[in-house]
C-alpha cells in the first residue's frame, strides 16, 4: 500500500498560512517482469498481459493515473492484483521496430526494466492451397498472402514462432474453432495441417501472429468425404504391369478425375460401382518388385489412405525333373528356376500347354513341386496315337494363373 503525507502549500515560508492540505502517496516502484504478447497489429486493440511487482491503481476524478506505455503512447491499465495487470495496445505508425513498454501508476515515472513491444503490418490470406481437403483432415494446407513474416529473428528481432496459428474457424465470430500451429515459409507463404471436420463442410482460415489478433479474410477451405480402400484384387502381379485390378472400398463417386496410384505412379481409373474401381498397374518402378502403396484420388492429388499391392519378378522356369510320364498323370515334377514365391493358398500353379492347371507348392524361391495331369478321355482311354508321344509346354505361375 502507498505511505500518504499531507501536502500543503505555503506562500510565506513558515504555513502559518496554511488552511487546507492534500494527501500526497509514496509507492514502492513498480517493476515489469514479462509482458505477453510481445506483439500485435499496427492498428492496435491486442490485449496485452503484464507480469510484475508494485503494481497499484491510482485514479482521481475520472482520471486513470496507472498506465502500460507504448513508446511515446500511454493507455489506461487494468489491475488485477500487484503482480498482474492488463491493457490494450494503442495503435501505432511505427512497424517492425522496438517499442519500449513500461508501466506508470502517475502517469509520469516508468519502470526501468527493458521490455520491448513489436508492431506489424496486418497479414492478409488471399488463397488456400488445396482449398478442398478429406474430412478427416490431416492434410498440409498452403496459405499464400502478405506480411506473414514481419521480423529477422536471425537479425536480433523478435521470433514469433510460438505464436503463430492457422485458425479453422467454422464460423465461430471469436475464432474459437480449432487453432493448429501454422509454420511461417516466407512473407507470402504459410503452412498448417487441417484438423479434421465431420459435421461442417466448409470454414474460414484465418492467420496469427501473436495467439490472438487474426486476420478477418473469410477465405474458405472446403471439407469432403474421401474415398475409403477395404481391399484390391489381385492383390499383386508382375514387374512388368499390366495387370487389371479392381479396387473395392467405399465413397467412390465417378468425378470425370479417378486415379489410381501404384506407389508415385499415376494411372487413370475408372467407376464401376459405388464400391469398387478398376485400373491398370503400371510397370513396377526401376523393375524393382516388393509392396507399394495402392490409393485412389477422386479429385486431383487428393488420395485416399492406402492399400498394399505387391509386385513380383515373373517366374522362369529353367529345367523340369522328370521331363516324362505316364498319360494317367499324377508324376510329381520338380520344376527349377528363379523367382518362385508363395503368395498364398493355390496361387502357385503349374500351367500345361497354357490351359491346363495343376496345384504347385513352393518349396523356396527357385524350386517348385507340382503334379502332372492326367490326358486320358473321360472313358480313361488315350487320345494320343499309337506309337506317339503327346508333348506339352510346362510353365510356372504365382498368382493362380491369372
Amino acid at each position: 500500500m502507498p505511505k500518504d503525507v499531507q501536502f500543503t502549500v505555503s506562500l510565506v515560508g513558515d504555513f502559518s498560512d496554511v488552511i487546507s492540505s492534500k494527501p500526497f502517496g509514496y509507492y514502492k516502484a513498480s517493476r515489469v517482469i514479462a509482458i505477453e504478447p510481445h506483439q500485435g497489429p499496427k492498428d492496435g486493440g491486442t490485449r496485452v498481459r503484464v507480469w510484475g511487482e508494485n503494481f497499484e491503481r491510482f485514479a482521481e476524478g475520472g482520471l486513470n493515473y496507472t498506465v502500460c506505455s507504448f513508446g511515446t503512447r500511454s493507455v489506461a491499465a487494468t489491475v488485477h492484483g500487484p503482480g498482474y495487470i492488463t491493457c490494450t495496445a494503442p495503435a501505432s505508425d511505427v512497424v517492425q521496430r522496438a517499442m519500449p513498454f513500461a508501466v506508470s501508476l502517475n502517469g509520469q515515472q516508468l519502470s526501468e526494466e527493458r521490455v520491448d513491444y513489436w508492431y506489424y503490418n496486418d497479414p492478409q490470406v488471399t488463397v488456400l492451397e488445396p482449398a478442398l481437403g478429406p474430412e478427416t483432415g490431416g492434410n498440409k494446407v498452403v496459405l499464400r498472402g502478405n506480411n506473414f513474416k514481419p521480423f529477422r529473428p536471425d537479425q536480433g528481432e523478435l521470433e514469433i514462432a510460438n505464436s503463430t496459428f492457422c485458425a479453422f474457424t467454422f464460423f465461430d465470430p471469436e475464432h474459437r474453432g480449432v487453432r493448429v500451429p501454422a509454420v511461417v515459409r516466407n512473407s507470402t507463404r504459410a503452412e498448417c495441417v487441417a484438423p479434421a471436420s465431420y459435421d461442417l463442410r466448409e470454414t474460414p482460415v484465418e492467420l496469427t501472429l501473436n495467439a490472438q489478433d487474426y486476420t478477418d479474410d473469410a477465405t474458405k477451405y472446403y471439407y469432403y468425404k474421401p474415398p475409403f480402400l477395404f481391399d484390391v484384387q489381385p492383390a499383386q502381379g508382375p514387374v512388368r504391369g499390366g495387370t487389371n485390378v479392381t479396387v473395392v472400398g467405399s465413397n467412390f463417386n465417378n468425378t470425370g478425375n479417378i486415379t489410381c496410384r501404384f506407389g508415385q505412379q499415376e494411372v487413370p481409373g475408372r467407376l464401376k460401382s459405388s464400391s469398387e474401381i478398376l485400373c491398370t498397374a503400371p510397370p513396377a518402378e526401376k523393375s524393382q518388385p516388393g509392396f507399394v502403396d495402392l490409393s485412389i484420388s477422386l479429385l486431383p492429388g487428393l488420395y485416399s489412405s492406402p492399400v498394399q499391392y505387391l509386385y513380383y519378378k515373373t517366374p522362369v522356369v529353367e529345367t523340369i525333373v522328370p521331363v516324362c510320364g505316364p498319360e494317367a498323370g499324377y508324376t510329381q515334377i520338380t520344376v527349377t528356376g528363379a523367382n518362385f514365391v508363395d503368395l498364398g493358398r493355390d496361387a502357385a500353379v503349374c500351367v500345361f500347354n497354357k490351359t491346363i492347371f495343376t496345384n504347385a507348392t513352393v518349396v523356396s524361391d527357385t524350386v517348385i513341386l507340382c503334379d502332372s495331369p492326367s490326358i486320358l478321355n473321360k472313358q480313361g482311354y488315350s487320345e494320343v496315337p499309337e506309337g506317339r508321344v503327346a508333348s506339352y509346354s510346362v510353365a510356372v505361375s504365382i498368382d493362380g494363373g491369372r
